[in-house]
């Protein structure tokens, strides 16, 4: 089963097919994968656990069932919300951020 080539028909089937309702849509597509062979998990995750923003999401994933991959949720949850941009930036001084500056030349 190609997993890429299934999964971009059952999205492409869920933006035209009419028998979609308000409220169902989301079972729907999780349905859909499941029947296409997908183990599907999903959660609400919240970015205050990483930035000083809430924003809550929806991440769905979802597994080929032939490959015995679960989703593990337990470590998604991050440490002590963030209170400022700053915590979230690297150091103006680390390997990171020098990597990221333009050179004389690519001035």
């Amino acid at each position: 089963m190609d997993g890429g080539a299934r999964s971009a028909s059952v999205a492409r089937k869920a933006y035209t097919d009419a028998a979609f309702t308000p409220g169902r849509t989301f079972a729907r597509i999780v349905e859909e994968l499941s029947q296409c062979g997908y183990a599907v998990s999903w959660r609400v995750v919240s970015a205050k656990e990483w930035l000083p923003q809430q924003r809550e999401r929806v991440y769905l994933v979802g597994f080929r069932r032939d490959l015995g991959i679960e989703m593990r949720w337990d470590g998604v949850r991050g440490g002590k919300p963030s209170s400022a941009l700053r915590d979230v930036l690297e150091s103006p001084r680390s390997e990171a951020a020098a990597a990221c500056e333009l050179s004389e030349a690519q001035w």
